[in-house]
């Protein structure tokens, strides 16, 4: 675990003091295969692929994610500040 000032880094995870959390892979670049890689304090989230942004539908689709998967999770982020961009 790197500790900073303001984050520390566990396991792949940046974790900042205001609750701001990032996903990287070993590579470095912004991943995650769970959910969004980037997600802000103030409800904002970001969707990557080995350092890719995509939209929500993008990263569920090269997920594999069924229908029913991809409504559930439109649904719980539509909600975030980012929603405008989801469909894009």
């Amino acid at each position: 675990m790197a500790q900073r000032d303001w984050f520390t880094i566990t396991d792949g995870i940046r974790t900042y003091d205001d609750g701001t959390k990032e996903y990287y892979n070993e590579a470095g670049e912004l991943h995650r295969t769970t959910g969004p890689a980037a997600e802000w304090y103030c409800g904002e989230c970001r969707w990557f692929l080995n350092g890719e942004r995509l939209s929500i539908s993008e990263w569920c689709d090269r997920l594999g994610k069924s229908q029913k998967e991809k409504a559930i999770l439109l649904l719980k982020y539509a909600t975030s500040r980012s929603s405008t961009w989801i469909l894009e």
